[in-house]
């Protein structure tokens, strides 16, 4: 389940979902356009609102709404995408993957805008997380590291490596 600002609720089952009105609990709108499980959903807070979702079938859907529709899928991933976020203002969409690749996208309309690269994860990324501010982004890995990330710089800064013995 996803919230944005008390107004949208997700509901993700299997392969579909459905955006309803928390207040009222009527439909908003269908997440359609997946073959695989959907492994996260997330809702940009701002108008114009927007919704993005990520699968087991290796792609990312944006949706336009309320009412939500889909809009693309961005078949940019190469195994499972486990993760995809809004940033805070709404600006930036992120999504990453089993394949260890990090996605961003525009906020507003899903365009691709860079693969980040410099300092990439050895494993596949399980999670990530924005600042605050949106200036910065934490992932977390199967190559047992957390990286935060700079968005204008478009690389690691920080990691922490744990090792079990």
């Amino acid at each position: 389940m996803s919230l944005d600002s008390g107004r949208t609720a997700n509901s993700v089952f299997g392969r579909y979902g459905h955006a309803f009105s928390f207040d009222t609990g009527n439909s908003v709108g269908e997440i359609i356009g997946h073959n695989k499980v959907i492994n996260a959903c997330a809702i940009r807070n701002q108008r114009p609102f927007r919704a993005a979702t990520c699968s087991d079938d290796m792609t990312v859907n944006f949706y336009h709404g309320p009412p939500y529709k889909w809009q693309k899928s961005m078949t940019d991933h190469t195994r499972f995408v486990q993760c995809v976020r809004f940033s805070p203002d709404g600006q930036f969409v992120i999504s990453v993957g089993s394949d260890a690749k990090i996605f961003l996208y525009d906020g507003s309309t899903g365009d691709k805008i860079a693969e980040i690269t410099d300092g990439a994860h050895a494993g596949g990324i399980f999670s990530m997380s924005w600042s605050p501010d949106s200036k910065q982004f934490m992932t977390s890995s199967a190559d047992m590291t957390v990286k935060i990330w700079d968005l204008a710089e478009r690389k690691a800064i920080k990691y922490v490596v744990q090792r079990y013995d």
